[in-house]
């Protein structure tokens, strides 16, 4: 008999790979800039395979990765598989995050996979727990206004406990990693009526919110105070005060790291004037406390490199990402790799 798959181990990365025929074209400029493109990818194709070789990891999620050739590359390359929901969006719109994994059939059932534009929900089973993995592509800051991105964020994690409150097969806790486009501290990440996350794990409890749901004749009706529907006579009329879980964000940990071939961040950026802000912790896994005894501390960090040759170090000499070398070009972005360990329950 096979032993339990009991742990979860993850990789995510913002790879900003180029579409397909984006620079297909006969100018000069076209042509650098389809070779500076084939050179990324398959500087990207390698890093993720050494890693891979290295960690086996049981979900690869992918951030702009839209072009179907470098995800079936990956999937073929890797032996890896590709979600129902990644494969089948290619088809119609792209997904903004591709999901790859090594999860056995009864572990996840390819019906409860929800593509919704910038996240994607998937319910996962193992033998001793069973939680909803969502995976997420904020949009960026600097052409959305925040007050944008925290509404975003904010009807993000509603959908996110909707989905759970509609599950026939209920889960026992909720992991949301991905590329926020936010640092842990901003308040489209902190406030309550945004991701609401804290770095303080006793603060990460169930909150009141306030909004209520009504349901009126197996509908739902989203009311912002409960004296709305006194006016709905004759109907059975049964009112819920929305409840969320706040979210526990140890990502806050690897953010300014100081440690030798440490980044500070997973995305450089220079800052106006007025800002001296530069390394950014934009890609994140935050977690229902419930599942704080089972993440793996150790393994969580910053990936920096792939093997110990200068080639294979994803950082500069100033720790930023190594997204514009002549030879090694990666992403603008650096991954984050997780792991959440059920041995014991």
């Amino acid at each position: 008999m096979a032993d339990e798959k009991n742990d979860l181990n993850v990789l995510f990365w913002n790879v900003k790979v180029a579409k397909e025929n984006s620079n297909n074209g006969q100018d000069s400029r076209s042509k650098r800039l389809k070779a500076e493109s084939d050179r990324q990818i398959e500087s990207i194709i390698k890093a993720l395979k050494e890693l891979d070789t290295q960690h086996k990891f049981d979900l690869i999620i992918l951030a702009e990765c839209n072009n179907k050739d470098v995800r079936d590359r990956i999937e073929t390359e890797l032996f890896i598989t590709q979600s129902k929901q990644t494969k089948n969006s290619m088809q119609d719109k792209p997904s903004k995050v591709a999901i790859f994994h090594r999860l056995n059939s009864d572990m996840i059932d390819p019906t409860e996979e929800v593509l919704r534009g910038r996240y994607t929900l998937l319910p996962i089973t193992m033998p001793k727990r069973r939680f909803l993995l969502t995976a997420v592509h904020l949009p960026a800051q600097y052409n959305t206004p925040h007050r944008v991105l925290k509404e975003m964020a904010n009807k993000t994690k509603h959908e996110i406990f909707r989905y759970v409150s509609e599950l026939e097969i209920p889960v026992d806790g909720i992991i949301v990693a991905g590329d926020f486009n936010m640092d842990p501290f901003d308040t489209g990440m902190v406030d309550n009526d945004s991701f609401d996350t804290t770095m303080d794990l006793a603060s990460a409890v169930e909150v009141n919110t306030g909004e209520f749901d009504v349901f009126v004749g197996g509908k739902v009706f989203e009311m912002e105070d409960s004296s709305d529907c006194a006016v709905i006579e004759g109907t059975t009329v049964v009112v819920k005060r929305r409840k969320t879980q706040r979210f526990y964000n140890p990502s806050w940990s690897l953010h300014g790291g100081i440690e030798e071939d440490a980044a500070q961040g997973t995305y450089y950026k220079e800052s106006g004037a007025n800002n001296n802000i530069k390394a950014h912790m934009l890609d994140q896994v935050v977690f229902t406390s419930n599942l704080n005894d089972y993440f793996d501390y150790n393994a969580f960090e910053i990936v920096t490199r792939y093997n110990e040759t200068k080639e294979g170090s994803l950082i500069d000499k100033h720790k930023h990402p190594k997204s514009k070398s002549k030879k090694h070009a990666y992403s603008d972005h650096l991954p984050i790799r997780f792991r959440f360990s059920f041995e014991g329950i």
